[in-house]
């Protein structure tokens, strides 16, 4: 194989601030932050879900306007992940 070949071939960064250079436990929090942030919101539907009775009752509003609000936060949180 050429010098030049062997040159393509070597990953070099391509801009200033590559996360490949950055430290392990760095790179480990990212990581661990990112998973708690995903598990987040499907942890908060599922509390949620099983209070809905009571938050109607709570705050004397009609059932729909509960569910809605349900809905809403299930579509909003299918649009924030895409």
């Amino acid at each position: 194989m050429t010098t030049w070949a062997r040159s393509l071939l070597q990953l070099q960064p391509l801009v200033a601030y590559d996360p490949r250079l950055l430290p392990v436990w760095r790179k480990r929090l990212t990581l661990a932050l990112v998973s708690i942030f995903a598990i987040i919101p499907g942890f908060c539907s599922t509390i949620y879900l099983p209070a809905l009775d009571a938050v109607t009752v709570e705050l004397d509003s009609p059932s729909i306007m509960v569910t809605l609000s349900n809905s809403l936060y299930m579509l909003f949180m299918g649009i924030a992940c895409q």
